[in-house]
């Protein structure tokens, strides 16, 4: 099969949906598949991709310009399928048949949080448009389905569900007796990931709780984001409070290994790829109660109302300071992390790929 895939994202430093695309095709980088994966001239996938199946072709132009650039260039390296995992539109310019993944749906169901303005037009332009034109169509958890039907309109004949998985871990879990106590969260700093509420709530904990167990948050900031160090510095908790940036995997692997806890309050998420990650390395987990965490984490970790201050203090003082629930939710959360992996979601990725390619 000849696949064609949007692959800009995944170069330089990727964050979520180029983390998603990133290890699907390091599943099919050694497959019988011929695999063209589209970037912008200078731009360099990453290494680690090097393999039979793996081709890199520049693309020029910019925005729309360069969605026309990709689809002809499909045409002429004879692509049977578009994988279009990184934006909607792709589907709108492509003649070559195209599947398209819905990560979630922020924008139309966050009406009071800030959105980046032009992600945010233009996805509200061509969502429903795309999803019509898309000859199938991923949604990455049962509440993203949901939510694809419901605002995207999309027939659920059309709908596949094919959910993600965590990092492949280089070490088994430590134990909690061996971690640095430390509160966890990986994410963009961004409104919708909720970043007031844990700091807030971090603030409601004692001082010497603090000292335990700092706060550290991973991560790059994301746009309408706040001067979160600002705020840790007025709520008083900056001296147990650590901004780390942007980690590599290796150590983003090591973070997730090493805390005692992981806290994602987000306000919408379309499936909770972090959350997953921290699963898998037996940390007890904090999500927030909407509906793709609520699905992810079931009765593995806690959950509570991302708004309520208060309860999220208690929750995170349970967590921190009652080993015996730690270890409880640690053993849970590994056991349910085990049953997702990127092998099996590259798989069906692939299967749905070549059901699409074949179509008469």
């Amino acid at each position: 099969m000849r696949i064609a895939v949007d692959a800009r994202e995944i170069c330089g430093r990727p964050a979520g949906k180029g983390q998603y695309l990133l290890r699907i095709l390091n599943e099919w980088r050694d497959g019988d598949d011929a695999v063209f994966c589209y970037v912008h001239p200078g731009q360099k996938i990453p290494s680690e991709l090097r393999g039979r199946a793996i081709e890199q072709v520049e693309v020029a132009g910019r925005s729309l310009f360069w969605h026309r650039a990709a689809a002809k260039q499909a045409l002429q390296d004879k692509a049977q399928v578009f994988f279009a995992s990184q934006s909607y539109l792709s589907a709108l310019f492509c003649s070559v048949p195209t599947v398209t993944v819905v990560h979630d749906l922020a924008v139309f169901v966050l009406k009071n949080v800030k959105h980046n303005a032009k992600a945010n037009a233009v996805e509200k332009a061509s969502l429903r448009r795309s999803l019509k034109r898309s000859a199938a169509v991923i949604a990455v958890s049962q509440a993203t389905a949901k939510d694809v039907q419901e605002i995207g309109k999309c027939p659920p004949d059309k709908l596949h569900v094919i959910g993600e998985a965590p990092l492949l871990m280089d070490a088994r879990p430590l134990p909690l007796s061996a971690r640095d106590g430390s509160l966890l969260f990986v994410g963009t700093l961004e409104p919708r990931k909720n970043i007031l509420s844990l700091l807030k709530a971090y603030a409601g904990l004692r001082e010497e709780e603090r000292q335990k167990h700092p706060l550290i948050l991973v991560g790059k900031q994301g746009w309408g984001g706040e001067d979160y160090e600002g705020v840790a510095e007025k709520l008083g908790i900056s001296t147990t409070c650590r901004f780390e940036g942007y980690l590599s995997t290796e150590e983003l692997v090591s973070r997730f290994q090493k805390a005692r806890c992981f806290a994602y309050l987000s306000h919408y998420e379309g499936f909770g790829l972090p959350v997953i990650e921290a699963m898998a390395a037996g940390t007890p987990v904090l999500v927030s109660n909407t509906p793709a965490l609520t699905e992810l984490v079931a009765d593995t970790g806690r959950v509570c109302d991302p708004q309520d201050i208060d309860g999220i203090t208690a929750s995170l003082r349970a967590l921190l300071e009652d080993d015996t629930l730690a270890q409880k939710m640690s053993d849970k959360a590994l056991k349910r992390a085990q049953g997702y992996s990127w092998e099996t979601v590259a798989a069906q990725v692939r299967d749905l790929l070549s059901s699409v390619a074949t179509a008469p």
